[in-house]
């Protein structure tokens, strides 16, 4: 039998220490905060993984969002996304407009993208027919629609950034008339691939 002194524990070739859960306080030689082969994740200086896993961020509108007689475009829903990665990002959206003011969408935001993609549908929930089909390649681009009152809308898309920042899911009134809104529990996500 191989006996082993206190003045190994912790160190190398010796023991690990064990603190008071019997944990292991030592940092595996093979754990590593970037994903690699034969390597153990461990968190990175934020307490995250993101460079193991794909998680996805996300937000959920916890109060309905009102426009009355606006046309001005104005942060619904927002996500912080890093730089140098691709997204794949969909917003969900219950909204009630105004038949004459109807809805209208754009993502916007700070981050920088080099290439952005989406597509924006729009459904009416009286006639069941698409009232918005859009195709989008730029942030701040804009689509909107007047005459459904009830609608489905989602956004979704992929981008590609090269500089961190938010992306916002805008709304507004097409026409300046009544109140128009997005309700609660619409939402937004997005995974880095």
């Amino acid at each position: 039998a191989t006996i082993q002194v206190k003045s190994e524990k912790g160190a190398a070739s010796g023991y690990a220490s064990l603190n008071a859960s019997t944990l292991v306080t030592e940092n595996p030689a093979s754990a590593q905060t970037v994903a690699a082969s034969a390597k153990i994740p461990i968190s990175d200086a934020n307490a995250l993984l993101d460079s193991w896993v794909s998680l996805p961020i996300r937000v959920a509108l916890t109060a309905q969002f009102n426009k009355t007689a606006d046309t001005a475009l104005a942060n619904v829903l927002s996500l912080a996304l890093a730089a140098s990665a691709t997204y794949i990002f969909e917003a969900y959206l219950f909204v009630d407009a105004d038949a004459v003011g109807g809805h209208k969408y754009a993502l916007d935001g700070t981050v920088t993208a080099n290439s952005i993609k989406y597509q924006v549908n729009s459904i009416s929930n009286t006639s069941n027919l698409n009232v918005i089909n859009t195709r989008l390649t730029a942030l701040a681009g804009t689509t909107g629609q007047t005459g459904a009152t009830g609608a489905w809308t989602e956004i979704v898309g992929v981008i590609a950034s090269s500089a961190a920042g938010s992306i916002n899911v805008q709304f507004s009134q097409q026409v300046a008339s009544g109140t128009s809104s997005v309700l609660t529990q619409s939402s937004f996500k997005a995974v880095k691939v």
